[in-house]
């Protein structure tokens, strides 16, 4: 991934930055999307985890303040996802937790369509 300055030519120069100065950009950018997948994992299992039935959602109207952690959005996601595929849609976050583990520490995520089909069949699996 070299990034090369032009000449007002058109012939490409030396790269604009030293290679492993590209890299480590590289690998600072695979951190930071690994810590994004587990913010949202610990996110999602926090407000699963914090559903309370009285509270508002899409199919509950009520006058009660939420007692989700996430509030009223929190309430929404916990209720479809619990509504929707029961405990087993705990095993969502848990996984993408995973996922963001593996991107942080080793920088990429073999077979990305591979893991997300068997995904797919892990939480149907654990809705049942």
């Amino acid at each position: 991934m070299a990034v090369l300055r032009t000449h007002p030519g058109g012939k490409t120069a030396h790269p604009l930055l030293p290679p492993a100065m590209a890299e480590a950009i590289r690998r600072r950018a695979m951190q930071t999307v690994g810590f994004t997948f587990l913010t949202v994992a610990t996110a999602g299992a926090v407000a699963i985890l914090s559903y309370a039935s009285g509270d508002p959602s899409l199919n509950s109207a009520t006058d009660n303040a939420p007692i989700n952690a996430f509030g009223y959005p929190g309430a929404v996601f916990a209720d479809l996802a619990l509504q929707t595929l029961g405990f087993g849609a705990l095993v969502v976050p848990l996984a993408i937790a995973v996922w963001g583990g593996r991107i942080m520490t080793t920088g990429r995520l073999d077979n990305p369509i591979s893991r997300l089909g068997w995904l797919i069949m892990a939480t149907l699996l654990a809705s049942v």
